[in-house]
């Protein structure tokens, strides 16, 4: 293996880069909106159901978010998840997307229950209120990841 240096760069790099793009994407029709959403750990196993958690507090010293010391995330209490998941269905739904990623959303299966749990109640929250049933869904066996 020989050291790459500026000399024998030509010759010693298994590829060249350059700029093969095209100046504007293909139009290929239709009007899809495609967003992603982060919704800062929307947990639905909030941090009251475990002791060992610790929170961040606001200025009276009311538990708000969980810190550290525990597998929960997001919200302090049902409180708190009830007004993070206010400000999450209010800025999907503004959104307009058609299709929507969402990162920092619950693993439920790490709490023992079905893996999509969390997944499923900002779903129904996201329905409520929206004419016809399953304006919004989930498809199952999607690609996670989350600790």
């Amino acid at each position: 293996m020989e050291a790459l240096t500026p000399t024998n760069a030509g010759t010693v790099q298994p590829i060249a880069f350059g700029n093969n793009r095209v100046a504007a994407p293909k139009n290929v029709g239709g009007s899809l909106k495609v967003a992603s959403f982060n919704v800062q750990n929307y947990f639905t196993q909030t941090g009251d159901m475990n002791n060992s958690c610790q929170f961040y507090n606001d200025r009276e010293g009311n538990r708000i978010a969980v810190r550290t010391g525990c597998d929960q995330r997001g919200a302090a209490n049902a409180e708190n998840l009830k007004r993070q998941q206010d400000k999450i269905v209010a800025g999907i739904n503004a959104s307009g997307a058609d299709v929507l990623s969402l990162e920092e959303v619950e693993n439920s299966a790490k709490f023992n229950k079905d893996r999509d749990a969390a997944l499923a109640t900002l779903v129904a929250a996201l329905n409520v209120g929206t004419p016809g049933p399953g304006t919004m869904s989930a498809p199952r066996g999607t690609s996670r990841h989350c600790r």
